[in-house]
Order: structure tokens, then C-alpha cells, then sequence
């Protein structure tokens, strides 16, 4: 009989772990709204029973709102995962149509991170009543079963862009990259506590208005500390593989592993 070596059956074992270990965190996530197709497991539709929500074209997806059906005046997209830690959540946008609103909070792009049942925030580029184009971060707060909004807001000085909302420990940051800029600037910081993002949605929105607006949404990029199960498995990491693929693939090798030490010892 041939023995193997304590020293080797010990190395199996934490190849075993650490490559089975590697489902526990989605560090990267990029969803390209021009090419991927719809992933039911990892997003469902905002005001629409259309699926996807918007038309996709060569560059992006184009959510109309209202809804020709529904009437609602929000339609976009909503994860089914949760994002546990510190993140980094980018969102590139177009808006293709828009009409100064008669009523309303402002119509265009809404991004909200929802965190627990009593707060949210919720960074917009949209056109108010008044006419102005703004960029707006809020924290809503509720308390005592109504809502309070912490609302900024800065001119927008073009149609197209990127969203981004950063957590480092317990600080939220707000940042924005419009039209050809190379760099991201910085809008404003706001407490937001570590506890897990339960949702994200990211939508065309009238804000109560019923004339038309258009937003073509090009790109959306996480990284996070950990993606988390909800309703669905977890979403893709930025190689072409699964976390579940790649947690397959690490049980067979370490049964196939073992299963030759076993052959060795028994010949």
C-alpha cells in the first residue's frame, strides 16, 4: 500500500475550504443594459408587468414613465439581493425626454437605497416645475409614520452622466461625473449607519407628473463587501462565472481529490 503523506491529505483540506469559501462574497457586479439580457432572479420590474421594464437598444435601456398601461409614474428596476458592508453603487444614465412637469418633486432619473423600514435615501437628476435642471440628494427619515426628507440640491449642467453613492463605514457619499467629465465631484455626506442595503431601485421618474420622460440607462456597476441572498441566488461576479458555478466546480475537484488519496491508500 502506498501511503500519502499527513502533511499532503492536510493541503486537500484547505484547498477544499478556501476554494469553497469563495461564495461567500460577490465583490463586483456590472450589469450593461445595451447587451444583458433579463435576469429575473436578480431584478424585478418597477411599475411595469413589462419584462424587461424598458426597451433595449444599442445604448442601453430605455425606461419610459408613466407606464402606457399602468399609469404608474415610476418605471425602472428594483434588485432582489442585498448589499451588506461598504459599497460603491454606479449608475450611467442619458435622458432621451423631458418636459418641464406641471406638479410634482421634478421628473428624470431616481436612484433609492433602501436600508431599513425607517430610512432611505435617494439621489435624482431631474427637471423641476420651475424649470431648472437639479441634482438632488435627500435622506428620508420616518418617524412617528411620516416620512421627512433632508433635501440638497445643485444645478445639473448637462443630460448625461453617472450616479454614484459610496458607504465607507457608516458615511454616505454622493458624487456625479456629467457629460465628458473625467472625474467624479463630490455633492455631500451624510450619516447612513453599516446595517444592509435591502433593495435598490433605480427608475424613469415623473414625480406625480403625467407628461412623459424618457431615461436610457447605460451601465450599472457595484462593488460591495458582500452580496447577500433575498429572493434570488447571487448575482454575478465580475468574471464569467457564478459564485455557484465556481462553488460546484470546488466540491468536485475536493471529492475528486479525496477520492484519489483514498485509491493511493488502497492500492
Amino acid at each position: 500500500m502506498t501511503c500519502i503523506p499527513k502533511k499532503s491529505i492536510r493541503c486537500v483540506f484547505l484547498l477544499g475550504i478556501l476554494l469553497c469559501s469563495s461564495h461567500v462574497e460577490a465583490e463586483e457586479f456590472t450589469y450593461d443594459f445595451a447587451t444583458a439580457e433579463w435576469e429575473p432572479l436578480v431584478f424585478r420590474a418597477i411599475g411595469t408587468k413589462a419584462t424587461p421594464p424598458g426597451k433595449q437598444t444599442e445604448g442601453g435601456m430605455l425606461l419610459t414613465a408613466p407606464d402606457e398601461k399602468s399609469k404608474k409614474t415610476q418605471v425602472g428596476y428594483a434588485t432582489r439581493f442585498a448589499v451588506k458592508g461598504d459599497f460603491e453603487i454606479t449608475v450611467g444614465y442619458k435622458m432621451r425626454q423631458i418636459a418641464r412637469p406641471e406638479k410634482g418633486y421634478g421628473t428624470g432619473l431616481m436612484v433609492k437605497l433602501f436600508k431599513t423600514d425607517n430610512e432611505r435615501a435617494n439621489f435624482s437628476r431631474s427637471m423641476k416645475a420651475d424649470g431648472e435642471q437639479k441634482l438632488s440628494t435627500a435622506m428620508w427619515v420616518k418617524k412617528k409614520d411620516a416620512w421627512t426628507p433632508l433635501v440638497e440640491r445643485v444645478p445639473s449642467e448637462e443630460s448625461s452622466g453617472e450616479l454614484k453613492l459610496v458607504r465607507k463605514n457608516a458615511t454616505l457619499t454622493f458624487l456625479v461625473k456629467e457629460g465628458d467629465a473625467l472625474e467624479f465631484k463630490e455633492l455631500r455626506q451624510v450619516r447612513f449607519g453599516p446595517e444592509p442595503l435591502k433593495r435598490i431601485e433605480i427608475m424613469a421618474d415623473t414625480g406625480g407628473d403625467q407628461q412623459p420622460v424618457k431615461v436610457l440607462l447605460t451601465k450599472l456597476t457595484m462593488n460591495a463587501k458582500e452580496m447577500l441572498h433575498s429572493a434570488a441566488p447571487l448575482p454575478e461576479v465580475k468574471t464569467v462565472w457564478t459564485v455557484w458555478t465556481i462553488s460546484g466546480i470546488a466540491v468536485a475537484i475536493l471529492v475528486v481529490l479525496l477520492g484519489t488519496i483514498l485509491w493511493y491508500q488502497r492500492r
